[in-house]
């Protein structure tokens, strides 16, 4: 089979949007690329590394929220100033011919506004990242400040003498009584469910005060109750992580001062637990499981970057060779020198253009 002509593989080429071709043309700048996916992985990965790290508990939210707030700030004041700036001088009348201005403008406005768009999503996937990754890391830590108790009989040990108690397993016997729980209203619906030896409180508490709940958010039939939270269904079932939402806390115990009102038992001092078959395994979990994710997170934020800008360069070569885009076109030339001053330093490429095309001079000295 003959080979192609020099004239055929220029044209195949100029249809084949691809990286060998970007690179061949150098439309494939590796500069861009890298600042791009740097700017974009960075500012994930700080968002996300300050609103998930130990550093949270331990100082308390005001600290990381700063942190975040100040990154997000720092990150995104230059790439915002130049879109501002870079909008301000597109506005202004041009003699030129329209086609001409427009493809100017869609060359040398691609990346900035793309770089800004991408910062702004990356932001935000890390700050979403890390409460959701947060929630579970929050809970853990609580848990282990608290202790873990074994084998215990809700009839026989008051929740007073145990009130330090987190990851608990209950004797053997102990079940909830779902039929019989209470729950109290206020948007969400709050459920309480006792925790008896043989899933049955009647009259044999014998210190005088059940104080041993299994909880749950909007998971129970008010004000029949019909309690549904936690692993509710497993047979396995026999212990429970200490809830440690205090928002939810005032909550359950209205829920659980209506429960008591129904049945004439007293609840003196009010545990609630989250209802598991295998406590220690979900405690361990709660660790486990965002520590890996924000593992993977971190990994997987600069390849994914790098491809997002890898794309975008083809995105450009492609409005180029269709002529929607065109470095020779005419840019957006800026009216003011401080304007001037700053494209020269953010965008030096477009500076060094402008200076050739509207002469050295000229354009300095405006």
């Amino acid at each position: 089979m003959p080979g192609i002509t020099h004239q055929e593989k220029a044209l195949l080429d100029g249809h084949n949007f691809t990286f060998k071709p970007l690179m061949k043309s150098k439309q494939l700048h590796f500069g861009q690329v890298m600042t791009f996916t740097v700017k974009v992985a960075a500012i994930f990965m700080i968002e996300l590394t300050v609103l998930s790290w130990y550093e949270r508990y331990k100082y308390g939210n005001e600290l990381s929220i700063a942190l975040a707030v100040i990154a997000g700030i720092a990150f995104l004041f230059w790439p915002v100033l130049l879109m501002v700036c870079m909008v301000q001088i597109a506005c202004l009348p041009k003699d030129h011919r329209k086609e001409a201005r427009f493809a100017g403008h869609m060359y040398w406005f691609f990346w900035p506004t793309w770089t800004l768009f991408w910062l702004v999503v990356s932001l935000m996937l890390g700050v979403l990242l890390g409460q959701y990754i947060w929630k579970d890391l929050h809970t853990y830590y609580e848990l282990t400040e608290l202790r873990p108790y074994r084998g215990i009989n809700p009839a026989k040990i008051p929740g007073k003498q145990i009130e330090d108690a987190g990851v608990v397993t209950f004797a053997s016997g102990v079940g909830i009584e779902r039929g019989k729980g209470g729950c109290f209203v206020n948007g969400d619906t709050y459920c309480v469910a006792p925790i008896a030896m043989e899933s049955r409180v009647g009259d044999n508490v014998e210190h005088g005060t059940h104080d041993f709940f299994a909880v749950g958010k909007n998971c129970c039939d008010c004000p029949t109750s019909s309690f549904r939270c936690g692993e509710w269904d497993s047979p396995y079932a026999n212990g429970g992580l200490r809830s440690v939402d205090v928002l939810s806390r005032a909550y359950y115990k209205l829920a659980a001062q209506e429960w008591s009102a129904r049945t004439n038992v007293e609840a003196k001092n009010p545990l609630f637990f989250v209802w598991t078959a295998n406590p220690e395994h979900a405690y361990k979990m709660l660790l486990a499981v965002p520590s890996n994710l924000y593992v993977l997170a971190l990994v997987g934020a600069a390849p994914i970057a790098c491809c997002v800008a890898l794309l975008l360069a083809v995105g450009l070569q492609s409005l180029t060779h269709c002529e929607w885009a065109s470095k020779v076109g005419h840019p957006p030339e800026p009216a003011h020198s401080t304007i001037r001053r700053f494209l020269q330093h953010s965008v030096p490429e477009l500076h060094q253009h402008l200076s050739q095309n509207t002469g050295q001079t000229k354009y300095d000295t405006i």
